[in-house]
């Protein structure tokens, strides 16, 4: 089972890191790339771009873990913090379309300034004479920049009310409804999904897993009192992560969030 386990471990890291850097690679290709070198790359030249890029990425991963591991552990505690900090301008593409560009910008640039300044990097910058020390009132790095990402959006986009650019983002938004638009209406989808979803999240990765740790035996007992023949929390966690594929699957096919829109999309390119 330990075997296993390793290997689940390896595989979950080896998928995790080969969607960033593509993503990264990809990123990078765009919009800056084609965006400010050569705007006229067809989608072959795009590929080879951004398959260079990955590599690139990768390189630099391999160097830095080779050569600073110190930093590679900083870098690697900021990274979900810093990608957290994007939550309130994928709220405004999907959601929201009264919070504006400057706004979103201005939160996103706070938000990643406190992450900095409230988790270990800040104390090694300022030589540790910050006094709220690292996760002040043991709160995440990653919540303190969301409250001031948040706060500032907020802030913003409430005064700047005359924005010239609402009326394309209202044209966005427009686009998203007509196309999320179901014809067969299941009511109950939506409050099912959201309900399994939160004790899914309670008890798999939440302070339910609390649980976990003696509901099959007590874990100081011995091979002898565990039900399963593995540590409690081990199973616990084996199932609840079996039952979130089953999670996975009702959220992309129930709630449609991974299935082709009823309605056609129609390109606008040619290519």
């Amino acid at each position: 089972m330990f075997g296993f386990l390793t290997i689940c471990a390896v595989a979950a890291l080896q998928v995790t890191a080969a969607a960033f850097m593509f993503t990264t690679g990809n990123i990078l290709c765009r919009n800056i790339y084609v965006q400010y070198f050569n705007k006229d790359a067809d989608y072959r030249l795009q590929i080879k771009s951004a398959k260079i890029f990955t590599a690139l990425v990768f390189l630099c991963g391999m160097l830095l873990a080779s050569f600073s591991m110190e930093a590679t552990l900083l870098l690697g505690g900021l990274a979900i913090a810093f990608s957290f900090q994007l939550w309130p301008s994928l709220l405004s593409i999907t959601w929201f379309p009264w919070i504006t560009k400057n706004a979103a910008i201005a939160g996103l640039i706070i938000g990643l300034i406190v992450v900095v300044f409230t988790d270990t990097l800040g104390q090694k910058l300022t030589g540790g004479r910050l006094l709220w020390g690292v996760w002040p009132w043991t709160i995440h790095s990653a919540v303190w920049g969301m409250f001031f990402n948040i706060s500032i959006c907020l802030i913003m986009s409430f005064l700047t009310n005359n924005d010239p650019d609402r009326e394309h983002r209202e044209k966005f938004h427009s686009f998203i409804r007509e196309h999320s638009i179901r014809k067969n209406n299941d009511r109950w989808s939506k409050p099912v999904g959201g309900l399994l979803l939160m004790v899914w999240m309670f008890f798999a990765i939440g302070p339910g897993s609390i649980f976990g740790n003696f509901v099959f035996g007590k874990p100081n007992n011995g091979y002898e009192d565990w039900i399963l023949g593995m540590p409690s929390i081990w199973a616990w966690q084996i199932i609840w992560w079996a039952l979130g594929v089953g999670v996975v699957w009702f959220l992309a096919n129930k709630l449609r969030m991974s299935t082709e829109p009823e309605i056609e999309i129609k390109s606008i390119s040619s290519e």
